[in-house]
C-alpha cells in the first residue's frame, strides 16, 4: 500500500484501505461529499493490478467524462496505457457495440443538439413548433426513447417514465417520432438512447453470444445511474465478478434523466455496505452545517455520523444567510458588492455561484459583466453545441477523418452554400453513397481523380505491388517494422512474391500477441534492417503500390527508412491505393472493414493471421473481388457528379486551396488555436461569417484549455489526440481551476468544489421547486441543495428574499450569521 499512496495526494485512512483492498464479492460504498472518493477509485485500480487482475478483465464506469479523464490520468501516470476501460456507460455501449460488430462502420453518433436541429425540421414540416406543443426538445427526446422500449417490449421497470401530455399532443408526436427513426436510419445515425437500448437489446436477444465479460466492475455514481444502465452493467459482469459500487443516496438530483434511488436500495439487498466517514475537504464548521441539515431533511444511511479531518472554529464571515427586504439594488448586485469583490482578491481562490435555474445563471452573469468582473458561465445552451464550435469541430473532424459524413454535412453547408443542414445532410449522403468522398474534389489537381478508375488502369497498365508489414507497436515515427511481405501482380495474376523479417531492438512482449512474432525467431531469421529496407524498395521500384490500410504501412515505410539514412529515390512510392478506403467507396455501408471481417463477409479465400504474407495474400483476393464491382460504381459516381455540378464547383472554389493549406500544416507545430483563428478568419473573409459578443466568450474559454492541454509535438498529434476527447466534454470541463468566479446550475456543478460558494435566490419557488408537489420531488429538490452547500471548502453564503426564505435552512440557521439587508441598510 504504501508505493501507491506515494503516487497521489494523500494518505490513505483505515477505512479507504479496507475499500481498497477488497478483492472479491460484491460491495457497496456509500461516500458522502469530501470523503477521498476520487483517490480512493484510482487507488483500487492500481491494488488490483498489483493482485494479478488483468487490465482487459476490468471496467471502470463513471458517471461523467470528466471523472473518467481524471481517474485514467492518474492510473496512468503510475502504471501508463493498458487495456482497462474507463468511461461513462454511453461511451461503454458505443465500444461494445463497435467492437462487436453490430452497428455499421459508417454509423454517425449524433449529439442533444444534432437531435434537436433534426426534430425541429420534422416539426417545421408538419407545421409545428416545441412552443406550440408547450414541451422542450428533451420532453421530445425522452417520449422517443420511451416509445422505443415499449415498442420493443423492454422490461417496464428499466423504462424511464415521461411527462404527462395530453392524448392529442401524444397523437402528433408519436407521428413526428417515427420520422425521427426513419431520418436515423437513412442516414446512419444513433442518438444516445440508442447506444443503451442497442446494447441490452443485443445482449437480451442473443444477437452476439460470446461477448466480453468483466470480472472486476468499478461504478461510480450510481445513484445517477437509470435502471436500464443498472441492468446493463448487469449484463457485462460475469457470474461470481467482482463488483464495488459507489454512491451517495444524499447527492441524488438527476431523477429527470430516469435515475431511480430504488436501484441502490436493491444494492443493499446483495451488497455488504461500507460507510465512508472521514471527511477530506470540508473542516468541521462545515461539516456540522452538512449533517444537522442531512439528518432533518434526507434521512442519511449512515452508521456513524461523518468527521472532519480538520477541527475548526467556525472564522468570522465564513457562514452566512443573507435576509433581504424591500431593498432597493437587486439580490445579484448586493452579492456582488458585498462579497464577490472581496473574494476575488484572494490568491488561489476560487468563488461558485450556484443556482436552481438556468434563467437566474444569464441574469448573475448580466450582472458580473456590468460590474466589469470576469467570470466563467457554465451555460444553458452548451458551448460544444453552439453554431461556431459545432463548425469548428466539424472542420477539425474532417482534417483528421476524411469519412466523417456528419462533419462534411456542416462543411457542404458553409462552403457549398447549400442553404440547410437537411438538404446538406441528403446531398452528403448521396455522395457517400456513391462511392465518392469530398476530398475528391479538393485534391491540388484540378481535374476529379477516381480511385476506381485508377485501380483499374494500375491493374492494366502495370505491376501492381500489394504489400502488408508487421511492426513493434502502432507509433509510426517510433516503431519498427519486423517483417514485410509482397505480391507482384499484373491482370489479377501473381508474377513475384517478397517476404522478409527484420531485426530489432525493440521490445516484442506486447505485439508478439498479435502477430505471433517473437525475438528469438528475428535473430534467427532475421536480416539486418537497413539492407532489409534497401531490398524491398528495390522490389517495389517505380511500381504503384497497394495496401488495406495503406495509410499506416506506408507512414511506418517512410519513417523506418528515414531513421536508417535511406533516400527513397524521387520517382518511388508515388503513386499508391488504400484497399481499406477502395472498399468502404466500393460497399459503403459494412458493418466492419477490417480484413478479417472482409475475408467472411465476401467469401474469399485466404486469411488474415496478422502474419504477413497471409494478410497479402488476402489482401489480393480482396482487390480481385473488387475489380469485379467497380464498373457499376463508377457509372453511379459518374452520374452524381453531372447532376451536381453546381454544388461541387461551388464546394471545390470556395474550400480546396485552403483545404490543401490546411492540410500541408499537419506535420508542423502550429498550435491547434492559431489554426482555429486562420479556419475562422478564412470564413470571414470568404462569407462574412461573423462572431456574435457570446461566441468571442465561449472561444475565449475554448482557446484557453486547448493552451492548456494541447501541448503535442505536432499538428498533427493534437488533433489525433485531443479532437475525440473534446467531442465528448461538456461546458463544465473546460473549467481549469484558475478562474476566479464561476457561475452555474447546480446539476452541472456536481462533482466540482470550490473555495467558497454562494447560493442566491434560496427561497420557496427553487427550495422546493414550484412544481414540487410530490413528496419525492421535495426530497429531491432537499437533495439539490445539500449538492450546492457541499461544493464549497471554505466559505457558504446563501441568500434570498426574508418573506420567502426556504424552510430548508431551518435547520441550520443556528450555526450561521444571520444579515438582514433592507432598505435603509
Amino acid at each position: 500500500m504504501n508505493i501507491m499512496e506515494n503516487q497521489f495526494s494523500i494518505s490513505l485512512s483505515d477505512e479507504q484501505k479496507k475499500v481498497v483492498q477488497l478483492s472479491d464479492g460484491q460491495h457497496l460504498v456509500l461516500a458522502p461529499p469530501g470523503t477521498g472518493k476520487t483517490e480512493l477509485l484510482a487507488h483500487r485500480v492500481l491494488y488490483a493490478l498489483e493482485k494479478g487482475f488483468k487490465p482487459e478483465d476490468m471496467i471502470c464506469l463513471t458517471f461523467t467524462n470528466r471523472a473518467a479523464k481524471s481517474m485514467k490520468e492518474r492510473i496512468e501516470k503510475v502504471v501508463g496505457e493498458n487495456e482497462i476501460f474507463i468511461g461513462n456507460i454511453h461511451k461503454f455501449c458505443l465500444y461494445f457495440l463497435q467492437k462487436n460488430n453490430l452497428l455499421p462502420a459508417s454509423t454517425i453518433l449524433i449529439d442533444e443538439q444534432d437531435s434537436q436541429e433534426i426534430f425541429e425540421e420534422i416539426l417545421s414540416d408538419e407545421g409545428l413548433t416545441l412552443k406550440s406543443l408547450q414541451i422542450t426538445g428533451d420532453d421530445l427526446r425522452r417520449l422517443n426513447s420511451y416509445i422505443k422500449q415499449i415498442n420493443k417490449n423492454f422490461p417496464y421497470d428499466l423504462i424511464p417514465q415521461v411527462k404527462i401530455l395530453s392524448p392529442n399532443t401524444v397523437h402528433k408526436l408519436k407521428n413526428i417520432c417515427l420520422k425521427y427513426e426513419q431520418i436515423k436510419s437513412d442516414f446512419l445515425y444513433i442518438d444516445f438512447d440508442d447506444l443503451l437500448i442497442l446494447t441490452y437489446e443485443k445482449i437480451i436477444t442473443r444477437e452476439i453470444k460470446n461477448f466480453k465479460k468483466y470480472k472486476w466492475i468499478q461504478v461510480d455514481e450510481i445513484q445517477d445511474l437509470s435502471s436500464l444502465q443498472f441492468k446493463i452493467i448487469e449484463l457485462i459482469s460475469e457470474d461470481f465478478s467482482h463488483k464495488v459500487f459507489f454512491g451517495d443516496y444524499e447527492q441524488a438530483i438527476f431523477s429527470f434523466m430516469g435515475a431511480k434511488l430504488e436501484n441502490i436500495h436493491k444494492l443493499e439487498k446483495h451488497c455488504k455496505i461500507h460507510n465512508l466517514q472521514k471527511n477530506f475537504r470540508s473542516p468541521s464548521y462545515l461539516l456540522n452545517v452538512f449533517v444537522d441539515y442531512a439528518k432533518r431533511y434526507l434521512s442519511p444511511k449512515w452508521k456513524k455520523e461523518p468527521y472532519s479531518a480538520l477541527e475548526k472554529a467556525t472564522p468570522d464571515k465564513h457562514l452566512i444567510i443573507l435576509k433581504l427586504t424591500n431593498t432597493s439594488k437587486s439580490e445579484y448586485s448586493i452579492l456582488i458588492e458585498r462579497y464577490v469583490k472581496n473574494f476575488i482578491k484572494e490568491k488561489n481562490s476560487q468563488t461558485a455561484i450556484l443556482f436552481r435555474t438556468n434563467n437566474s445563471v444569464d441574469k448573475m452573469s448580466n450582472a458580473l459583466i456590468n460590474y466589469g468582473i470576469p467570470h466563467f458561465k457554465v451555460s444553458s445552451h452548451d458551448l460544444f453545441r453552439s453554431r461556431v464550435v459545432k463548425d469548428i469541430m466539424a472542420f477539425l473532424n474532417c482534417i483528421l477523418n476524411e469519412n466523417s459524413r456528419m462533419n462534411w454535412t456542416r462543411l457542404f453547408k458553409l462552403f457549398a452554400r447549400i442553404q440547410t443542414l437537411k438538404e446538406a445532410r441528403h446531398f452528403v449522403n448521396s455522395m457517400f453513397r456513391s462511392g465518392l468522398n469530398p476530398v475528391d474534389f479538393l485534391d491540388s489537381e484540378i481535374s476529379f481523380k477516381s480511385d476506381m478508375a485508377e485501380l483499374i488502369k494500375l491493374k492494366n497498365d502495370s505491376e501492381l505491388i500489394v504489400f502488408d508489414t508487421e511492426t513493434t507497436g502502432l507509433k509510426t515515427d517510433q516503431d519498427d517494422i519486423i517483417q514485410i511481405a509482397a505480391i507482384k501482380l499484373k491482370n489479377e495474376k501473381i508474377i513475384d512474391k517478397f517476404n522478409i523479417y527484420l531485426k530489432t531492438q525493440k521490445n516484442l512482449e506486447h505485439s508478439q500477441k498479435i502477430h505471433n512474432i517473437s525475438k528469438d525467431f528475428l535473430e534467427a531469421n532475421g536480416i539486418d534492417r537497413r539492407e532489409g529496407l534497401i531490398k524491398f524498395l528495390e522490389f517495389v521500384k517505380e511500381n504503384p503500390i497497394a495496401a488495406h490500410n495503406l495509410n499506416f504501412d506506408f507512414e511506418m515505410l517512410i519513417n523506418n527508412c528515414k531513421r536508417h539514412g535511406i533516400n527513397i529515390p524521387e520517382n518511388y512510392l508515388k503513386r499508391r491505393l488504400d484497399v481499406l478506403n477502395l472498399t468502404r467507396r466500393i460497399f459503403p455501408e459494412l458493418k466492419s472493414y477490417s480484413l478479417e471481417n472482409l475475408i467472411n463477409e465476401f467469401k474469399l479465400k485466404g486469411q488474415n493471421t496478422h502474419n504477413a504474407c497471409d494478410d497479402v495474400i488476402a489482401t489480393v483476393e480482396l482487390i480481385n473481388y473488387l475489380s469485379r464491382h467497380i464498373n457499376d460504381k463508377i457509372e453511379t459516381q459518374t452520374e452524381f457528379i453531372k447532376n451536381n455540378q453546381e454544388i461541387l464547383t461551388h464546394f471545390r472554389k470556395n474550400l480546396a486551396e485552403f483545404w490543401n493549406e490546411c492540410k500541408s500544416m499537419m506535420k508542423t507545430d502550429i498550435k491547434v488555436t492559431e489554426f482555429i483563428k486562420r479556419f475562422l478568419s478564412y470564413l470571414n473573409t470568404k462569407f462574412n461569417y461573423k462572431l456574435e459578443p457570446l461566441d468571442q466568450i465561449n472561444l475565449e474559454k475554448l482557446f484557453k484549455h486547448m493552451d492548456r492541454y494541447c501541448v503535442e509535438s505536432s499538428f498533427e498529434k493534437n488533433l489525433m489526440k485531443y479532437v475525440p476527447e473534446y467531442e465528448l466534454l461538456r461546458e463544465a470541463d473546460l473549467i481549469l481551476g484558475d478562474e476566479k468566479v464561476i457561475v452555474s446550475t447546480i446539476h452541472r456543478a456536481k462533482g466540482l468544489e470550490f473555495e467558497n460558494v454562494i447560493i442566491p435566490d434560496c427561497i420557496i419557488g427553487n427550495f422546493p421547486f414550484h412544481n414540487s408537489w410530490s413528496e419525492d420531488k421535495i426530497s429531491e429538490d432537499a437533495r439539490l441543495l445539500y449538492v450546492a452547500m457541499t461544493r464549497t471548502k471554505k466559505r457558504l453564503i446563501i441568500s434570498g428574499d426574508k418573506d420567502d426564505i426556504s424552510p430548508f435552512l431551518k435547520a441550520i440557521e443556528h450555526r450561521f450569521e444571520i444579515e438582514h439587508i433592507t432598505e435603509q441598510s
